[in-house]
């Protein structure tokens, strides 16, 4: 499946949208895909646990990356979440949305503090749950 995923993503700059419409076999679930330093910063939700596995696996085997976008790359592709958006990257009190897409290729920005972000898989529908962290070597989110 990771390798398909990553074929998709050929074109580059892939919204969860469009993995959503092209792969459905990954969504209908509760697990949303989070920063551990932000839990409240929702990247994308409604995996199930084999589809935020897939996810994980690529991002972080640093096969794909995530790039912020605007919300009109989501209203384009059919939709978004329907929560809050971030309007940057802080801690929320409750869940906000961050809208990203999927590119081949690092950001290049040389941020320091933001090396070594983590990404985890966030089960419940509600925010809550187990939570199960990945290192995210990304320089930027």
């Amino acid at each position: 499946m990771e390798d398909t995923i990553l074929e998709f993503c050929q074109k580059d700059h892939v919204s969860f949208m469009e993995l959503h419409n092209t792969f459905p076999g990954l969504f209908g679930g509760e697990t949303a895909l989070c920063f551990p330093d932000f839990p409240t910063l929702i990247v994308w939700q409604g995996f199930t646990q084999e589809g935020a596995d897939v996810l994980l696996n690529v991002l972080n085997g640093r096969r794909l990356f995530l790039y912020p976008c605007p919300t009109l790359i989501y209203a384009i592709d059919g939709g978004g979440l329907s929560l809050p958006v971030a309007k940057r990257i802080r801690h929320y009190r409750h869940p906000h949305w961050l809208p990203m897409v999927l590119c081949l290729h690092p950001p290049e920005v040389s941020c320091q503090s933001r090396q070594g972000t983590k990404v985890k898989r966030r089960s419940g529908g509600n925010g809550t749950g187990a939570h199960r962290t990945a290192r995210r070597r990304m320089r930027r989110v």
